[in-house]
């Protein structure tokens, strides 16, 4: 009896501790990755976006509005996979910008494969200040 109580703790504790992620959801099977971020005006911002195999596509699907420098960058390094993002804001702007990054299955043979599709999705919210 005693063995079948700690099995139910153990399994309730381990599926309350694997569900907490709190900056990933999931909208339409692709995962969806918030991120907040503080800078400077005079300063830039880059993050990295990983990317699982060769098959896959980075692609910016919503520009920020307030960017002097809004890119995707192909990160060189072997055991790294995937793109850096790199914003810089416009000069003079403070407020809040958004940029909206998109990974994207690409099948290999599109006859024998599904369509392509967005696996991931990271939504990037930019505080600028002065």
């Amino acid at each position: 009896m005693k063995k079948r109580i700690y099995f139910v703790i153990l399994m309730l504790s381990a599926f309350f501790i694997g569900c907490d992620n709190d900056n990933e959801t999931n909208v339409n099977g692709a995962s969806v990755v918030e991120e907040n971020a503080t800078i400077k005006s005079t300063e830039s911002y880059t993050l990295f976006i990983p990317w699982s195999g060769d098959n896959e596509k980075v692609f910016i699907s919503k520009e920020p509005l307030n960017a002097k420098v809004s890119e995707l960058i192909n990160s060189d390094e072997e055991t790294k996979r995937g793109e850096i993002y790199n914003y810089t804001p416009k000069d003079g702007f403070v407020g809040t910008d958004y940029v909206e990054i998109s990974t994207m299955y690409l099948p290999c043979v599109p006859s024998q494969e599904p369509e392509p599709k967005v696996d991931r999705i990271t939504k990037i919210r930019i505080e600028v200040v002065e």
